[in-house]
């Protein structure tokens, strides 16, 4: 958004970054969200794009997602989570049946 002051210069302004005009701000879920998908599986840095793939694995981490917040010991990161699921057979059944 550029704002004309007095000396009729132009500035540039920030703008909340929006997709949709009429969004009420904080969007803190939705926001929370990309920040745990980005950290945790990396997902800016995918680059499947055939099909529907890129579809499916951002369902998949998502899944993922919830399936890591129903464990609610202490100390653990999301992102240590994630690895202990991948090394340790034990701790995956226990996330995926519990």
């Amino acid at each position: 958004m550029r704002l004309f002051d007095g000396s009729r210069m132009n500035r540039e302004v920030p703008v909340r970054f929006c997709e949709r005009l009429g969004v009420k701000f904080p969007r803190s879920t939705h926001h929370q969200l990309h920040w745990r998908l980005d950290v945790i599986f990396n997902e800016d840095q995918c680059r499947v794009r055939a099909d529907y793939s890129a579809q499916n694995l951002a369902a998949l981490r998502k899944v993922a997602i919830g399936i890591l917040n129903q464990d609610t010991t202490k100390g653990r990161s999301m992102r240590r989570k994630r690895l202990l699921a991948g090394w340790s057979p034990e701790y995956l059944e226990t996330l995926i049946f519990s």
